[in-house]
């Protein structure tokens, strides 16, 4: 699903709603959701899942040309948990690999 798709959806969902007004709800969703994460602040939308920030610690490494070792940089990265509820009721095993529908 594109974000056009999730506006039409809106859209179609809430009657009243022209897709403009739609496409903005849905911008100021995701504005949210970033805003927080800037924050560091977990976001759990209940029902849905939750996204959060994940700081990874500094690791070595080296450049194969040269023999000396290098501490590369911290980083953090943003996650997002599903709920498993909603993947026991979406999705179907085949294979040992999840098809969400």
């Amino acid at each position: 699903m594109t974000k056009t798709d999730l506006v039409n959806a809106v859209a179609k969902s809430v009657e009243g709603i022209t897709k403009k007004k739609a496409a903005e709800v849905v911008d100021a969703v995701f504005e949210g959701i970033h805003c927080s994460l800037k924050k560091e602040d977990k976001v759990q939308i209940v029902g849905f899942g939750t996204f959060e920030v994940q700081k990874r610690a500094a690791r070595q490494g080296r450049n194969p040309q040269d023999p000396k070792k290098s501490s590369r940089f911290r980083r953090k990265k943003s996650q997002y948990s599903v709920l498993v509820r909603l993947l026991k009721r979406r999705s179907t095993v085949r294979n040992n690999s999840f098809h969400i529908f």
